[in-house]
Parts: structure tokens; sequence; C-alpha cells
């Protein structure tokens, strides 16, 4: 049996506007939801209603009502890859499609990551049977990203208010990772005080305020490796990390490959 059976991709789209609400029942068959930018309200019967901002994704399955959509008058960035076949049933054995009863939101830090690979399985759903053997290939690496994320799953409704405040602060940062950042400036913004806010901005995301904006600036330099003919130089110097080797240094720690040969296998 080749190694690729078992699964069928149903449905996938990648970076639709969605201002609508979808209210469903996912039966005989599971879904990655990826909420990539605006704020999201989902509703899953037996754990209530939570509202989110930014990048979070959530995985739909047979049994729950789900009820999901951007707050009245908003829009969101939807994302989205739903499947089914035997071969699910190994992944949620082995806990690889992470299904929660209680926490079903997932915060993704690594956002354009993400977004790539679930642009990747779009582009190859619909060709050869080599591009949909590899269409599986690149949904068992979105469910491994998943597991990497840095972020637990929310643990409450909304949060507190300054939690909240530091998610849509993180939010900014990601969508402006250029800027000269003061968190300093931020933390007194908040009223709390730097020790405070660098404790609240780590539980939030799992890691320090810098070291945050330079993965989104890592994370703006790896999209305009693969989207771009750019030169190397170039990209550092828009990304924020203008030093050529700090930012070859730093490049290849967070994602494996040193820029040039990134962009040789994930350019387009």
């Amino acid at each position: 049996m080749n190694y690729f059976d078992g699964l069928t991709i149903l449905h996938c789209s990648c970076s639709s506007v969605d201002k609508g609400h979808t209210a469903k029942r996912f039966d005989g068959y599971y879904g990655i939801q990826y909420n990539h930018s605006g704020r999201l309200r989902l509703y899953k019967e037996g754990c209530g209603t939570r509202t989110v901002e930014g990048a979070f994704a959530f995985i739909t399955h047979p049994g729950p009502m789900f009820e999901y959509s951007p707050p009245p008058g908003e829009t969101r960035s939807h994302n989205f890859v739903c499947f089914r076949g035997p071969r699910v049933e190994s992944y949620i054995e082995s806990g690889l499609l992470p299904i929660s009863l209680k926490n079903p939101l997932i915060r993704i830090n690594q956002s354009e990551k993400f977004l790539f690979s679930l642009s990747e399985i779009v582009k190859c759903r619909d060709a050869g049977e080599i591009a949909k053997n590899r269409a599986v290939n690149l949904l068992e690496g979105l469910l491994l990203q998943l597991h990497e994320q840095q972020g637990p799953a929310l643990k409450s409704n909304t949060g507190s208010v300054n939690e909240m405040k530091i998610m849509r602060l993180g939010e900014q940062i990601r969508k402006n990772p250029v800027t000269d950042w003061d968190f300093q400036g931020e933390s007194a913004k908040l009223n709390m005080s730097y020790i405070h806010f660098r404790r609240l901005f780590r539980k939030s995301f799992g890691t320090p305020p810098c070291q945050y904006l330079m993965s989104a600036r890592l994370e703006m330099a790896s999209y305009l490796l693969r989207t771009t003919d750019m030169k190397i130089s170039s990209v550092a110097e828009e990304a924020g990390i203008p030093d050529l080797f700090y930012f070859s240094r730093l490049f290849k720690k967070k994602y494996q490959f040193p820029p040039g040969e990134y962009r040789d296998n994930f350019g387009v």
C-alpha cells in the first residue's frame, strides 16, 4: 500500500477574507481551521464561547457543534484544510492530531510559516497524483507545527484585561516588525512595571518581548526570501536586521537553513 493512502483532502482555502458566520457539525471529517489575522469568536459545544485576536488555530472534528465568525461588522483572514480517511485514526491515537475537549484554541507563534504551509497544501490538492501525495506530507507537517508552538492553548474565555492588551500588542508587533519598539515605553502605556510586563508577555507568547520581536523580523525575512528575488542583504535590511552576518546566523538557527539555501528550497 502506498504510504499516502488512507487520507483524502476534501476542501482547503488560503488567505480568504471572512465576514460571515459558520455553524455546523463536521460529520465524518476533520479540519485545521486557522485564523491568521483579525478577531475570531469561536463557540464549541461543551466549551463555551471564546474571543481571540490574531494567529490562532483550532481543530474541527465529528461530534460537537462549532460556530465561528468575526465580531459583527469586522472581517478576519480565515484559512482551512479539511480531510478524512482511516489514516486520521492513527493521527489521533499517536497524538499527532491534537483534539482538545476543553481548550480548542492553539496560539500560532510562527504565523507566516504556518500560513505558507497551508497555502502549499492548497496548491497541491488539485494537481497530479505526486502532488496529492505531497499534500498529505504537508498536512502531517502542519500537524507537527501545531505541536511546536511555544504558546499554550488559551486557558480562559478572554483572559485578564492586561493579558488581552499584551496579546493585541503581540499582534501589532507581528504586523509591524521593523518598528523600533520601545518595550519600556509600552509597559508604561499599560501602567505596568517593566518586570511585570515582561512576565505577562512571556506567559502569553512563551518568549520575552525582544526575542518575540526578533522572531517576527525573521518571519518577515523568510516571507521575502520565498516570494521575492531581493538580494539577501536587502532582505536583511528590509526585515530590520541590517548586519548580514548576524542575520544569517539567526536565520539558520530559526529555520535550519542559511538564507540562500532556504530560498532555493522554499522560494516560489
